[in-house]
């Protein structure tokens, strides 16, 4: 997993954010992927990890939803399929979490706006309890993923609220400086009651 983002202010807003760099055996094989997705007009999906199998998750994810799809249901497709995807790899790789004891196959968030509670939020998912979605409507700020302790403390102590995406993007390069699996093209994601807003490296508001 690299790093991901998520302010969550549930009247508002729900910010999520991703770089876009994917290495393997230290080699960066690419630096502009996308790891958001919009998979309606309210909800947008991180996914990380074992690329090939987070990318076989999102594309069946997008399959069996549509856009009056609540999150809830969404969540609960999420959680299916993550199950489903993270067995075939572990069948496959035996012995992953023997060598990598903090890998994670699929890291994956759900960042919504949730119509029925009038609320934004982010949903977790992960292996250690079969991928059963978390809800989060509070107000929040969370980094997941590599230098996430001190891209938070980086990011709480910068924050500039007038100018929210450029503190985003100086704390994903502030983690980059010492992590080399973290960079790229980041891009973030603003879920509002609205629609989602979509800004990319270089765009300031």
């Amino acid at each position: 997993m690299s790093l991901c983002m998520v302010l969550n202010n549930p009247e508002n807003f729900v910010l999520i954010a991703s770089d876009g760099r994917i290495m393997q055996a230290g080699k960066i094989l690419n630096d502009n992927h996308k790891k958001l997705t919009a998979l309606t007009p309210r909800v947008s999906m991180f996914s990380s990890g074992a690329q090939d199998y987070c990318e076989d998750l999102r594309e069946q994810v997008s399959k069996q939803i549509h856009n009056l799809s609540t999150i809830n249901e969404i969540s609960n497709i999420v959680c299916v399929l993550s199950n489903e995807i993270h067995n075939r790899f572990i069948s496959s790789y035996p012995d992953y979490y023997k060598q990598v004891p903090d890998g994670a196959v699929l890291a994956t968030l759900l960042a919504f706006y949730d119509e029925e509670a009038d609320k934004c939020g982010y949903v977790q998912f992960c292996h250690t309890d079969n991928f059963e979605p978390h809800i989060v409507t509070a107000s929040e700020a969370t980094l997941r993923g590599l230098g996430q302790e001190r891209g938070l403390s980086h990011l709480l102590g910068n924050f500039n609220p007038q100018k929210a995406i450029e503190s985003v993007l100086d704390t994903f390069d502030f983690v980059g400086q010492d992590e080399d699996r973290v960079g790229g093209e980041i891009t973030v994601h603003i879920v509002t009651k609205e629609n989602i807003t979509i800004f990319e490296r270089g765009d300031r508001v």
